[in-house]
This record gives C-alpha cells, structure tokens and sequence, in this order.
C-alpha cells in the first residue's frame, strides 16, 4: 500500500510531468492555441498539436519524425516565435529559405527564392496511427495537390485554416495506410523564380455551427472540436472516403452531405458542399468505390480493399441520390443539378 501523502505526492509528480513534458522536451514554440517543434536540420515540424478551443491541451505529439536531410540550418531570432532556416547551398548572404512567424492562434510559414532550383518544402507528417489528420479542399482529378484555401483538420484537436498570398497555390497531400508506418503528409512547397514570396498562414479554428449557448458550455466541446470528424478526403483519390488513406465507399456518401448542409463556411470561397460536389462528380465520370463491382482493380497508387461480388450493394445509388439532392439544395446550385 502507498500511505495518502506518498500516493499524493505520485499524482502530483505525474501531473507535473504531464503538463510539463510537451513543451518542455518537443515545442519550440507554444500557445493556448497550438504548439511546434521544428527540425534542425530541415524545413520540417517535429512536432504539431492543435486547439482550436484555446484551452492549451496540446500535450499529443502525432508527428512521425523519421530523421530529414541536413540541408538547412535552423535560427532563432532574438524576437520570440520567429526562426529561420537558412539552405546549406545558398549562397552567401542569401535570404533565409524559410521564416517561421508565430503568434497566439496564428502560424505563417514565409519562403524567399534563395537561387537554389528545388528548394526543400516545409513538410509536416502525421502518424496515422496517432491522429487521421486530413486536407480539406478542393483537387483536380489525378493531382496529389490541394488547392488554398484549404483546412487542415485534426480529430480530437481542431483545425487550422490555410490560405496564401499568392493566387493558385497548392499543397501537396499524400497517405497510405499499408505501410509501416502509415502516414498523412503535407508539403508546403518553397518559392520558385516565378514565385520569388510564399507566405503560407495557418489559422487555428474551430468550424461549427453556431448554435446559441454552446460556446462556453465544456459538454459541447467535443462538437466544437470534431464537427468535421467525418469528413476525410483520400488525396490518392481526390475524393471524400472514411479517412485519408482508406476506401472510397458511395453508400456513405449521404452522411457527408448531411454534415456538410449545416456546416458553415470552410474558408473564404470553400465549403464542405463543394468537396461534396467534387466527390459526386468523381461518381459520375465513372469512378468505382466501394460496394460496386470492380472496385479495387484499378487503385491509382491507394491502398484498397476490392469489392469482391458481382452485385452493386443496395443503398449505393440511394446513398448517391441523396447526398446529389442535399447538395443542390444546400448550396442552391440548380445549374450543376440541371447539368
């Protein structure tokens, strides 16, 4: 037995630990917002957590933290929440190839053309295992890139919004789930000649709706945080699917567009109606997912499991029916219904 004040003192010393051991071992920077730790070596995080409630609880790290290429130097600025990386092949007195602007619900990622073709990314990846982190955005068919705005969004955690200074920006997405270990990636891409300044600005959020009396009552704050659980877009498939490395599945299709009609705003110019809309347009060119035969023959680089029968599951084209149906009447969209 552990008499009372020894069993206090444990509890003590844990919880100590507890608050303490994220920013104290993994952060270089933290907030009531979010928290990051960056990698000496590269543009890369080592550790990224999210609260989009601002109540500090940033104690998970899911970072997957493989060791990166020494190709940059990590700087700190004497001005708190700045650092700079400066690229080992830049020349002398080059600008820094990337900066790192923190504020309290608010990161900007700035990259300067340092004259080195192929500038390394700023890469952020997720241990899927840990956290289904997933873009929220719109693709092109084919194209592993996200179009900004977008929303990074993290079950448990929140989201941040992303936008960018330069009109057409993308980022770069990828999963996969049979690997070891799987995985979520995110690429911030670095300024070319053409683009000689890139500034990228995550902004912590929480996307919900608004309803009367929630916001300062804790037993909403699970919906707060995790109203877009639902919605997990595949970027080897450009479509919503049941999270970002696995199947794309029709029947459920309707539940996305359930959500998404009382969704507010992703962003400026983004809804979750139109990633939606991108997902049923996909359906319509003839794309198959799961519960319609062939499934899973042609993967296009995705780690799926086929659709064996030879029958089509019953509640697939329902499912399709209504999520076409909650779309256009959500969004009005009378022209695309027409079409």
């Amino acid at each position: 037995m552990i008499s009372g004040s020894k069993r206090y003192g444990v509890i003590l010393a844990l919880l100590v630990l507890t608050a303490t051991a994220p920013a104290a071992t993994s952060a270089d920077f933290t907030s009531r917002h979010y928290a990051i730790g960056l990698s000496r070596t590269a543009p890369a995080f080592t550790f990224f957590a999210l609260d989009s409630l601002g109540r500090g609880q940033l104690a998970v790290d899911s970072l997957l933290a493989p060791p990166p290429p020494k190709v940059a130097s990590l700087v700190p600025s004497p001005a708190a929440g700045q650092f700079a990386y400066g690229l080992l092949e830049a020349e002398t007195g080059a600008p820094p190839a990337w900066e790192v602007q923190c504020g309290e619900d608010k990161l900007t990622l700035r990259s300067r053309w340092a004259g080195i073709t192929n500038a390394p990314p700023f890469s952020l990846t997720f241990n899927q295992k840990l956290c289904h982190a997933t873009l929220l955005g719109l693709m092109r068919p084919g194209e592993r890139r996200v179009a900004l705005p977008c929303v990074l969004h993290l079950p448990d955690q929140g989201s941040a919004r992303i936008s960018c200074n330069v009109p057409g920006a993308r980022l770069d997405y990828d999963a996969r789930r049979f690997v070891n270990p799987a995985y979520v990636s995110i690429a911030f891409p670095a300024a070319t000649a053409e683009r000689p300044l890139l500034e990228y600005r995550l902004e912590v959020t929480a996307i919900y709706p608004h309803l009367p009396g929630i916001e300062k009552d804790a037993r909403f704050d699970g919906f707060r945080r995790n109203f877009l659980n639902i919605l997990q877009l595949n970027p080897r498939l450009q479509m919503l699917a049941n999270n970002a490395s696995s199947d794309i599945v029709p029947f459920t299709v309707f539940k996305y567009s359930e959500v998404a009609m009382r969704a507010p705003p992703l962003a400026k110019g983004l809804t979750c109606l139109d990633i939606v809309r991108m997902t049923l347009e996909r359906y319509l060119a003839g794309t198959k997912g799961y519960g319609q035969p062939g499934y899973g023959k042609e993967t296009q680089g995705a780690d799926l499991v086929p659709w064996t029968t030879p029958y089509t599951s019953s509640d697939t084209y329902p499912s399709l029916l209504i999520a076409a149906c909650n779309y256009i009447n959500g969004a009005n969209d009378w022209k695309w219904a027409r079409a």
